[in-house]
């Protein structure tokens, strides 16, 4: 176990616990969570193919056409001609939608702000440096390069680590791998 381990798994439920309590502070009036995840990216990113939604929502599009099927019973969503392609369409947020999107971030941020009011100042800096690295993380980005402790250098872009500083074995060196599967 590396001795970064503890801190992953107490991050992981410390993320999942905060998730869970702001889901909590908005009702989703009936919505499944994965048409509110729908319903969100579409909002934030404006008109998009089924398919583009499907690859970013990561789910197969027959299960996100019977999400947007959904959405659009609901009347949150709606479709439309996709001007540059006459064979697609472009699913859209309706202002029902986009007011109640509003409405669920509101409350949620509501939520938080009084939570963070009642932290000190320091605790709230903490977080405010807490939230970037956590940006960084979310968007799979390498974090910013630290000082190299044993005083080897990395390629530019790359992290330092002790195994990267590691020899090559040698061919009558064995070295535990994975199983390959076909």
């Amino acid at each position: 176990m590396s001795d970064v381990a503890p801190l992953a798994s107490e991050l992981r439920l410390a993320v999942h616990r905060l998730t869970r309590r702001l889901r909590q502070q908005t009702p989703t009036d009936g919505l499944t969570l994965t048409q509110l995840s729908a319903l969100t990216v579409i909002w934030r990113e404006g008109p998009l193919t089924a398919g583009d939604l499907a690859a970013k929502e990561q789910v197969r599009p027959p299960s996100i056409t019977r999400v947007l099927t959904g959405l659009e019973a609901l009347e949150l969503v709606q479709r439309l001609e996709n001007p540059r392609d006459g064979r697609q369409v472009l699913v859209q947020i309706t202002p029902l939608g986009a007011n109640r999107m509003s409405e669920y971030v509101r409350a949620r941020e509501l939520w938080l702000e009084q939570q963070l009011a009642a932290l000190s100042q320091s605790d709230r800096d903490l977080l405010r440096q807490a939230t970037k690295l956590l940006d960084q993380l979310a968007a799979f980005q390498p974090l910013p390069q630290q000082p190299d402790p044993a005083g080897v250098s990395a390629l530019p872009g790359e992290q330092w680590s002790a195994e990267a500083a590691q020899p090559e074995p040698q061919p009558s060196e064995s070295r535990h791998s994975e199983p390959q599967h076909a």
